[in-house]
């Protein structure tokens, strides 16, 4: 009885034995219900995400600068990414204030670069002339090439995704009034003052997860600015009082011209926005 016992078991074995270790080389049901698949660990990249190597940058931005508005500027930033690694951007907005930070830095620093001979300096229209509300736009566009970078600034504040260098230029129009009383001119003069620059920048980025997300960048760099502006000269005018006395006076009147001026300037800013 104890052997027919035996030989069952070993029967009863070698039945199930195809049933737990399947066929040589293949695997049943239970290794394909429990074997992971050959996609990415987070499924499959979503629209609006280019990565493939873990860059998570979103396909469409779009920033604000703050630094920007401490120049008296309020523009927004669209961001379009062609490739995983490039980009193309354009800004729009307009002017709302004098820029003060650019020309107390620069303006008297770099003066030696420039041969106005206008009678009213640009310092004077922006220091004593009104911002008055007209044609103030400001523009600009730029392209971005994003790299891996072993330096981190400011590494404490985010782990950021990556550097990048960019190339563009940016244009912006202030218009100003002078006042009689400050500029001895016979009415209020309508000025017009043109900032172009043409900028190389470094930065860094990153960008959060999720479907919409946030993206930060710092950034730094080097920039040429030609400011032109209204020319004026010394013009004999005559005038009359109040007794009808006819008199000659010399007083500062527009040329015609645009005066120019050259300006190297040294950038650094913040920008924030939404991407998808």
């Amino acid at each position: 009885m104890k052997k027919i016992k035996v030989q069952l078991f070993f029967i009863l074995l070698t039945l199930a034995a195809p049933l737990v270790y399947g066929q040589a080389g293949a695997a049943n049901d239970l290794d394909k219900m429990y074997t992971p698949s050959n996609s990415p660990i987070f499924g499959e990249n979503k629209k609006g995400n280019l990565s493939t190597t873990g860059f998570d940058r979103p396909q469409n931005a779009i920033t604000f600068s703050p630094f920007l508005a401490m120049r008296g500027i309020a523009a927004l930033t669209y961001e379009r990414s062609l490739s995983e690694l490039f980009s193309v951007s354009a800004s729009a907005g307009f002017s709302f204030s004098r820029d003060y930070f650019s020309n107390v830095l620069y303006g008297s620093m770099f003066s030696q670069l420039n041969s106005n001979s206008s009678v009213i300096s640009l310092s004077d229209i922006i220091y004593e002339g009104t911002v008055t509300p007209g044609v103030n736009l400001y523009f600009a566009a730029s392209g971005r090439i994003y790299f891996d970078s072993n330096y981190s600034l400011y590494s404490w504040l985010f782990d950021w995704d990556k550097s990048y260098l960019e190339l563009g230029f940016r244009y912006a129009n202030y218009a100003y009034q002078l006042p009689t009383e400050v500029f001895n001119v016979l009415t209020p003069q309508d000025v017009s003052v043109v900032n172009t620059n043409f900028n190389i920048i470094m930065g860094q980025y990153y960008s959060s997860s999720g479907k919409i997300k946030t993206t930060h960048d710092i950034y730094y760099g080097f920039s040429f600015r030609t400011t032109s502006f209204d020319a004026f000269k010394y013009s004999n005018v005559e005038v009359v009082d109040q007794y009808n006395n006819t008199s000659t006076i010399s007083v500062p009147t527009k040329t015609g011209l645009r005066e120019s001026s050259l300006s190297p300037m040294l950038l650094v800013g913040y920008t924030f926005g939404i991407g998808w």
